[in-house]
């Protein structure tokens, strides 16, 4: 095997003893093209320097900001710092278990030119090489079986087989397996999933924080997809939209990151492509005819932005952090510990939380009522707390918002003076009240369709959202989204001719209308109240 033997030293002629062009889906082809270098008019020397800067600080920011082409040489000299940083003192030694192995496993040189067969460890869908020849393609199966051969423990690893090829394009054979057995062995980064439950952790992760973080996206996605177990399905897809549509030219982009970064890195991406896909013209359009899935691969596919675009809406998410998910981690194991069978939106009522530490006004009754209605991740919860009480608290609307608002989650309970009881599932952390939307400007309106109303006394009552518009009427789709809003002067849930639910800053006086987002009755007998007691009641905690 000339040229790519993994005792070669002739590593600037590895990539094209590896990689062929012409193997290449001609639709990548030209997107190949169209985005070959977008750093062309930059002085070579200004490169060399940004280079140079990012291996010797091993700084994200400046990885970040690197705009090497597709087949940059100094993309190699990259990944094999990043490596060399990740590695640290086990390089050498992973260097040499991999020639030991491959001395193992293949008797002589002929057996080591043939291709061994597929692993039981890989996803069938997760098998593209990137165009690498017949050379590269075998040297990809020999890195996957000397991982599960020095691995045995590893049952299903689906990212090894597409990281494996990627890096086969700008790392030697022997440097592409110790890379895969840095990542594999990393506890901090969480690089590559190797279980399936940690396949559906990574699934639910992205769930929780396209939620808080894609906005109107999400809620798109929600006019196309029925139910929570769909929604899950969807974003089991995730790898499958990286790994597989995402043009070549932006998946080495987003590797340049995630060497560094980890799984963050993907969870921008996916992020940012639900956004880019929710502002696409022809998205109504490709859904009615493709249906969502295949709409979705497409627009991936067929991406128009550039990989440098790409990077900065990935990365120019406004809030998100590490902490994000390792709360949604957290919710997400727990909820895989105690998943329970579900039909539709009404859950079952086998996991009710523990309300030893509540002594508000709800009853276990009412608790149950509520709960079989919240998605099912966040029916997991463990337990509730009482975070505001006006009998406890006192009646400032500056106070109501500073207990409550660390919870990412809540439920708010109003008690009439007329003894009826009422309130709203809230899907939002209050403090979204004080972000600025995609204009600068400070949002009214937050939340998403998984807020709902309901009324405990005198009879129990129970409003969806009513759902997204056709996209004709913008104004009249505005109104279907008014779940959310919180000012110094009042507390609404529910807009639209109308609200639902409305508090003034007193935090005693209230009414409660029809309204279109939610389609629903007045939660009082009459439109004006005046109000005994208002309740919080906090789900999962927020860490920023």
């Amino acid at each position: 095997m000339t040229g790519d033997h993994p005792n070669t030293n002739s590593s600037d002629k590895r990539h094209d003893s590896v990689f062929d062009l012409s193997a290449v889906n001609p639709d990548r082809l030209v997107v190949l093209r169209q985005f070959q270098d977008e750093n062309a008019s930059t002085p070579p020397e200004e490169k060399e320097t940004a280079l140079q800067e990012a291996i010797k600080s091993i700084d994200k920011n400046r990885i970040r900001s690197l705009k090497l082409c597709l087949y940059d040489p100094r993309r190699c000299i990259l990944w094999k710092s990043l490596l060399e940083f990740l590695a640290g003192d086990e390089l050498e030694p992973n260097l040499k278990i991999y020639q030991d192995t491959l001395t193992t496993l293949y008797a002589d040189e002929s057996s080591r030119s043939s291709p061994p067969p597929f692993q039981p460890c890989i996803n069938p869908k997760l098998t593209s090489t990137y165009g690498l020849n017949e050379l590269g393609r075998v040297s990809v199966r020999r890195i996957v079986h000397c991982v599960t051969y020095n691995s045995p423990e590893i049952q299903y690893c689906p990212l090894v087989f597409p990281l494996a090829s990627i890096f086969r394009h700008f790392l030697k054979e022997d440097e592409s397996y110790a890379l895969i057995m840095t990542l594999l062995a990393s506890k901090e980064k969480n690089y590559i999933p190797h279980s399936r439950q940690q396949e559906n952790i990574h699934a639910l992760v992205l769930l929780e924080i396209a939620t808080k973080y894609s906005g109107k996206a999400f809620r798109n996605l929600e006019a196309n997809i029925g139910t929570s177990e769909e929604m899950e399905k969807f974003f089991r897809q995730s790898h499958r939209w990286i790994f597989c549509q995402l043009p070549f030219t932006h998946l080495v982009r987003l590797i340049d990151c995630f060497l560094l970064e980890g799984e963050k890195v993907i969870i921008r991406f996916c992020i940012a492509l639900l956004k880019s896909f929710s502002k696409g013209s022809g998205r109504t359009e490709s859904i009615r005819k493709n249906g969502l899935y295949k709409a979705f691969d497409l627009h991936i596919k067929e991406i128009k932005t550039s990989p440098t675009h790409l990077m900065n809406k990935a990365f120019n998410i406004r809030g998100f952090s590490q902490s994000d998910i390792k709360r949604a981690k957290l919710h997400a194991e727990i909820g895989i510990k105690t998943r329970y069978p579900t039909s539709g939106r009404a859950q079952s009522l086998e996991h009710i939380p523990i309300c030893d530490n509540v002594t508000g006004t709800l009853t276990p009754m009412q608790i149950r009522f509520i709960w079989k209605w919240l998605p099912p991740r966040i029916a997991l919860c463990p337990n509730i707390y009482l975070a505001y009480s006006s009998d406890e608290h006192g009646v400032s609307i500056s106070t109501f918002y500073s207990r409550i608002e660390e919870y990412e989650q809540t439920i708010l309970v109003v008690k009439t003076t007329d003894q009826e009881v009422f309130g709203a599932y809230c899907s939002s952390s209050w403090k979204e009240r004080n972000r600025n939307d995609d204009r600068g400007n400070r949002q009214r309106y937050f939340g998403t369709g998984e807020t709902f109303l309901f009324v405990l006394a005198p009879k129990m009552k129970h409003y969806s959202w009513v759902g997204p518009g056709n996209g004709i009427n913008k104004v009249e789709d505005h109104t279907r989204e008014l779940y959310m809003s919180g000012t110094s002067e009042n507390i609404c849930v529910g807009g639209g001719k109308g609200s639902a639910l409305f508090i003034d800053n007193t935090l005693s006086l209230g009414s409660s209308e029809k309204c279109v987002t939610f389609n629903n009755d007045p939660l009082s007998s009459k439109r004006d109240f005046q109000i005994s007691l208002i309740e919080v009641y906090g789900l999962y905690k927020s860490e920023n």
